[in-house]
């Protein structure tokens, strides 16, 4: 099963796709493989290129960048929301792949949706950094309702059975 899913995350990195969403029950191990694509990654290349963060639970995005910046061993020290995001920017464009864990934590509300994939959106348009979400819950008929700054077009979904 994450034979399977390795390849197309490595089909991923070279696809015209931005996003990749990867969905499956929760327990079959999608938090292990998701911290072992980026030990991987780090590991052969020269600079960290894999960076993995949670999507939290509740709270604005500025909480979400504040939460990635120090992910990524930056302590942010500017105080609005558009200089946390000019200063993920600049962190960002280091890396190869983001890789968000808990993703299902993004339907909590379609404010929060919208909030995090305009954000994203900006992200990958400006540093051409690939996105991983791993969660329990597929996004992707979400995603298609709210119809979220195209993100579905330019995506790719896949879905874990055990």
């Amino acid at each position: 099963m994450f034979n399977n899913l390795k390849s197309e995350i490595e089909n991923f990195y070279t696809s015209p796709a931005d996003f990749m969403f990867v969905d499956g029950y929760s327990g079959i191990g999608k938090s292990l493989f998701a911290k072992q694509i980026c030990e991987d990654i780090n590991r052969v290349t020269i600079v960290s290129s894999a960076v993995l963060t949670n999507v939290p639970s509740s709270g604005s995005e500025k909480e979400f960048i504040i939460a990635l910046l120090r992910k990524m061993d930056f302590n942010p020290l500017r105080n609005t929301t558009l200089e946390l995001e000019n200063q993920l920017l600049l962190t960002l464009s280091r890396y190869l792949i983001l890789v968000i864990d808990e993703s299902q934590n993004l339907l909590i509300s379609n404010k929060m949706m919208l909030n995090h994939f305009s954000l994203l959106s900006r992200v990958v348009d400006q540093t051409n950094i690939k996105v991983l979400y791993i969660g329990t819950l597929p996004l992707q008929s979400r995603i298609e309702s709210l119809n979220i700054a195209n993100i579905n077009r330019r995506s790719i979904h896949y879905s874990l059975i055990a």
